[in-house]
């Protein structure tokens, strides 16, 4: 049988086909904002064994914090701009998927004053989640723990909760990365090797109050965020 289509229809075919491949394009063209949580240059997991170049073994058991106020292009954070990462859970590695490109990005380590005296939240921010000191009325912006020779210790461990957002001791960590490339992965790098030695050099294993070591440890973040790109 012939089929006969009249000029309307066609043309509507050609619309619904452009529609398409322009979806399928939007689909392909995203680009991911991800955290990567290195040791040595090697993605972290937990309970794993890691041998650095001093020749000391470090294993984590926890590794999780706040990324919080997240923006593109210097745009108003986003609206689910609040993420708790934990390296146990894989998705929450993955931050956002925006088929806009991105040149510039900022955000938080750390949960901001106002968010703190906001009271229960839900969601990253629920308390929940063991991220919140109910007895001092704040979150922690950054947990880590494990064991690792470089302590001189018999038991060898380390434990950190950094947290506290009142003056004078706040620490909360503001980063802004800018003229990134087009590419199809942004890494927010976090160098647990640096990190490490950089709080233990200043003779501290175990914290978990806030106060002034709390806001001299987290100063100390800045030099171990840094970005990277897939293409």
């Amino acid at each position: 049988m012939l089929e006969v289509h009249t000029h309307q229809e066609n043309n509507m075919k050609l619309f619904l086909s452009a529609l398409i491949v322009l979806t399928v394009n939007a689909f392909w063209s995203q680009t991911e904002v991800r955290v990567r949580v290195m040791f040595e240059g090697q993605e972290v997991k937990l309970n794993k064994l890691y041998i650095d170049s001093n020749g000391d073994s470090t294993q984590f058991d926890v590794v999780k914090f706040y990324i919080t106020k997240l923006k593109i292009n210097d745009k108003t954070p986003l609206s689910n701009a609040d993420y708790l990462v934990d390296v146990e859970n894989a998705e929450s590695l993955i931050l956002l998927k925006s088929t806009e490109s991105i040149d510039q990005i900022s955000f938080l380590l750390g949960v901001d004053s106002t968010t703190n005296v906001a009271g229960i939240l839900e969601g990253p921010l629920d308390p929940i989640n063991g991220m919140y000191w109910a007895w001092n009325s704040g979150y922690i912006n950054f947990k880590m723990s494990g064991i690792s020779t470089a302590i001189a210790s018999s038991k060898q461990s380390f434990e950190y909760h950094l947290g506290g957002y009142l003056p004078p001791y706040p620490t909360i960590q503001q980063f802004k990365f800018e003229g990134i490339p087009s590419a199809a992965i942004v890494h927010i790098d976090i160098a647990l090797d640096k990190c490490l030695n950089s709080f233990l050099s200043s003779q501290v294993s175990n914290l978990m109050i806030p106060g002034k070591m709390a806001t001299k440890l987290a100063n100390q973040l800045q030099n171990v965020v840094t970005i990277s790109y897939e293409f």
